[in-house]
């Protein structure tokens, strides 16, 4: 399918589904194959169609990708047909402490707290009044967005730990703990009722921030995480107790509770509009948004996920039917356990598949395989999302399954239908679908297991 016909074509159904490096030139790897030229990644982001990371020497950004939007930070943007299919620098000079990508905007965190961002601007998202240019993008047709393909600066001057992008809005956690989110606001993702601006998204006003506005309740945050394709947000507090607010009506918000109703063009939905305890009362280390699911890391290591499942995201196999009224799809509405008894260090939730690194760095993936997004050569299973007209079958795999190759890993990343994660060895490797250069290994061709990423292209 073409760039710009399936990027449209899976935010449709996605927005169907919610509302229903280093420089040694002498040093080489070989955990995934003899010679594999090493490029070094402190950490990564992926995103739909776009993966960032902060290099190992000196903390620059690099992005590979899509850079339609003005995403991959590299100053200029070229319309829907401009891709990297190798890592490129970040404008700007910036030493950054981490990046996060929606594969629309980007934003990091340099290495004295500063926040800035870069790429699309229509829903606010990159956190800034500041008149930018335009970028021409192929959303079902060639329009024009706000944008800005440079890095700029954040309002307000605050110092952060950490920031996460979604599609439409962005969030993050100051150095003191306060949660702050920007952006689209139209199904509670910002965490505020607050009256906010409007923007004009395709000639519809919804409500926004341009600007960071506090997430409502008063919690001190020790992260925020909400994932590229994700309409909803979740966090972790200092005390370890998982909140999420947003769009509900996938069970993604981890609650029975009696929810807030949000409109969004012309339709009634489940929400919340501030943050919602996740049910159980379980203490997290970390939790994950993805695309209508969440999935978290408990204090003990054990990985729990929750929202929609008919993918196998959830890695539990006992779910197979969902307590919300009119929905033909398995969910929970509360946390069930990963199956396969792992002990995780780290679980991070994607569009529809989910991966994580075990505490004995062991990468393992489950869910939706289509394009090879889990990474392993095992035989799959069959997963069915039943549709209006018709049903459409693809591979998956419902529980934990190991990644290929029997590397070690210190951290792993999950986006649309690719997934990348950093080896132990500081080597950055990803698989999946390739279609825009997002796999970073100098090709457009799909990986179903691991290949690492390519060393930067040249700057002059």
């Amino acid at each position: 399918m073409a760039r710009g016909t399936r990027r449209t074509a899976f935010l449709l159904t996605t927005t169907a589904f919610a509302y229903l490096a280093g420089c040694d030139d002498t040093e080489t790897v070989t955990e995934f194959g003899p010679g594999a030229e090493q490029f070094r990644l402190e950490q990564v982001s992926t995103g739909l169609l776009v993966t960032c990371g902060v290099a190992a020497a000196g903390s620059p950004a690099f992005c590979w990708g899509n850079n339609q939007t003005g995403a991959l930070g590299i100053g200029t943007a070229a319309g829907p047909s401009d891709i990297r299919a190798v890592p490129t620098l970040v404008v700007g000079g910036l030493s950054f402490r981490s990046v996060s990508t929606s594969g629309e905007h980007t934003c990091g965190i340099t290495d004295a707290g500063q926040a800035f961002c870069w790429g699309a601007n229509e829903h606010g998202e990159l956190g800034t009044t500041a008149q930018l240019q335009t970028c021409d993008v192929l959303i079902g047709a060639i329009r024009t967005i706000p944008c800005s393909p440079s890095p700029v600066a954040v309002a307000g001057g605050r110092t952060f730990s950490g920031i996460t992008t979604s599609t439409d809005h962005t969030c993050a956690v100051t150095t003191t703990g306060q949660g702050f989110c920007w952006g689209e606001n139209s199904l509670g993702q910002l965490g505020t009722t607050a009256a906010l601006e409007t923007c004009t998204v395709a000639g519809v006003a919804i409500p926004c921030a341009r600007e960071p506005v506090p997430v409502a309740g008063g919690l001190s945050f020790a992260s925020i995480n909400t994932g590229a394709l994700s309409n909803h947000t979740c966090g972790v507090t200092t005390a370890g107790q998982a909140f999420c607010w947003g769009v509900a009506g996938s069970g993604q918000l981890g609650t029975t509770a009696t929810l807030d109703t949000c409109t969004t063009f012309g339709v009634a939905v489940s929400c919340a509009q501030t943050p919602v305890p996740v049910a159980g009362g379980r203490t997290f280390a970390s939790v994950s948004a993805g695309g209508t699911f969440s999935c978290g890391v408990t204090t003990g290591n054990q990985a729990f996920c929750w929202g929609r499942n008919e993918s196998g995201q959830l890695g539990n196999t006992t779910v197979t039917t969902c307590p919300i009224p009119g929905t033909n799809f398995p969910c929970a509405t509360t946390p069930v356990a990963v199956e396969g008894g792992l002990s995780f260090a780290v679980v991070e939730a994607g569009s529809a598949h989910t991966c994580g690194v075990t505490t004995g760095s062991q990468a393992f993936c489950w869910g939706s395989n289509l394009n090879g997004a889990v990474g392993s050569t095992a035989a799959p299973a069959t997963c069915v999302i039943r549709g209006i007209t018709q049903d459409f079958e693809f591979p998956c795999f419902r529980t934990p399954t190991a990644v290929t190759g029997g590397g070690s890993f210190e951290s792993i990343d999950t986006g649309d239908e690719h997934t990348c994660a950093i080896a132990t060895s500081q080597q950055a490797f990803c698989w999946g679908i390739n279609e825009d250069g997002q796999l970073g290994d100098g090709t457009t061709t799909n990986r179903p297991t691991p290949v690492p990423v390519a060393r930067p292209v040249p700057t002059i």
